[in-house]
């Protein structure tokens, strides 16, 4: 059975992360760029976003009994096999998913430009991810 306290704990620190990320958002590339406070800011907020729904994914396999992903990337296949995300999310989810594991493994190599491109306009994709977890689950 599905704890939902956890599934709503996690979403609420995905979207209480996703609010600090806009909070951020009026700054340009270059803006982003020099501003190591926002680096740090962008950053972490992006990787407790993205964990969480990864949190949420595993949660619900388990819980369900769907088996037990591999990898990160499977968590979304998984629950697009089970009809919870489009395939359209899946592709989203995979990479925001892979560039978790950037932020988490690589943090050195990380390509800023390319977290600000991610930033400024991958946010909505975890929302929808969220919104199809609950829709799904009638949560």
């Amino acid at each position: 059975m599905i704890d939902k306290n956890i599934i709503y704990r996690k979403a609420e620190a995905a979207r209480k992360s996703l609010e600090r990320l806009r909070s951020k958002s009026g700054l340009t590339q270059e803006q982003f760029l020099s501003d190591e406070s926002a680096q740090d800011t962008v950053l972490h907020h992006l990787q407790i976003a993205i964990q969480a729904c990864i949190d949420i994914g595993q949660h619900l396999i388990s819980d369900e009994g769907w088996g037990m992903p591999g990898t990160l990337s499977e968590i979304a296949y998984i629950l697009e096999d089970h009809g919870v995300i489009s395939a359209e999310q899946t592709t989203s989810i995979v990479g925001m998913f892979g560039f978790r594991n950037i932020l988490v493994h690589d943090y050195i190599e990380v390509d800023l430009k390319k977290v600000y491109q991610i930033w400024n306009s991958k946010l909505n994709d975890i929302e929808t991810y969220l919104q199809a977890v609950f829709t799904c689950f009638g949560i």
